[in-house]
């Protein structure tokens, strides 16, 4: 129990600190490892909606902002999906 107790707590330590830094930059967690997934999905830096559901890290369920948490957000831009004829 003692060793689930330490990695509880190097978790939430963990969790905060990176909240904090994110904060400086206008960031929420969950807005990070949407970046981050799309970073890793290489040029053009581009999913559908499935896609990026798949491979993020985060689960399907509401974002803590809502829908329009991205709308207000410098970093990303809505533009058309192209799918290939």
């Amino acid at each position: 129990m003692g060793v689930v107790g330490r990695i509880q707590r190097a978790s939430r330590l963990l969790e905060r600190g990176l909240s904090e830094h994110f904060a400086t930059r206008g960031l929420q967690t969950w807005e990070f490892d949407l970046l981050a997934t799309l970073l890793r999905s290489g040029p053009p830096y581009q999913l559908t909606a499935g896609d990026l559901a798949a491979t993020s890290m985060i689960t399907s369920g509401p974002s803590p902002t809502g829908s329009t948490g991205w709308r207000r957000d410098p970093w990303s831009a809505a533009r058309p999906i192209h799918e290939p004829p």
